[in-house]
């Protein structure tokens, strides 16, 4: 369980980045329909 607890830090990390990413990308292209509806399958 420790040894878990080391690569959970990098995934948050990571979640964080991506998250951030496409809500940047969500705002810019939330203009179109389509993104809108493409994003949350993503």
């Amino acid at each position: 369980m420790l040894r878990k607890t080391r690569n959970e830090p990098i995934l948050l990390n990571i979640s964080k980045a991506f998250y951030s990413y496409s809500f940047i990308f969500y705002f810019l292209l939330s203009t179109r329909n389509e993104f809108i509806f493409f994003l949350p399958y993503v």
